[in-house]
């Protein structure tokens, strides 16, 4: 993961596959570095939140997504769409959009490129 402070990353970690707020510390040396931050989020309501978002057929989880530096979430009602996002949730989300771990750092570097320092 880049380590550059124009890359803020949030993870939220919800309580799917029986995840409790304990795996949290161990989950968040998957990805880190400075600019990284992890949240327990107990009410899964930002999956929800995600799958109206989207238009998914069920629980958004396990959704990789990114957004301009000028989005903002300011109605926690309605989370605004990303500017483009992948999953790893086979049947749920189109099939086109299943994560490629190459193609979305491809991205991250397409968007840090258009980013001013």
């Amino acid at each position: 993961m880049k380590d550059d402070p124009r890359l803020v990353t949030f993870v939220v970690h919800v309580p799917t596959l029986g995840a409790r707020e304990e795996h949290v510390g161990p989950a968040s040396q998957v990805i880190k570095n400075a600019h990284t931050m992890n949240y327990w989020e107990e009410t899964g309501v930002i999956g929800k939140r995600m799958q109206e978002t989207l238009g998914a057929s069920g629980y958004v989880w396990d959704f990789w997504s990114m957004y301009a530096p000028d989005v903002q979430w300011s109605d926690a009602a309605h989370l605004p769409a990303p500017g483009f996002w992948q999953h790893q949730l086979r049947g749920r989300l189109p099939a086109g959009q299943l994560l490629n771990p190459t193609d979305f750092a491809n991205h991250v570097d397409a968007a840090l490129a258009r980013s001013p320092r």
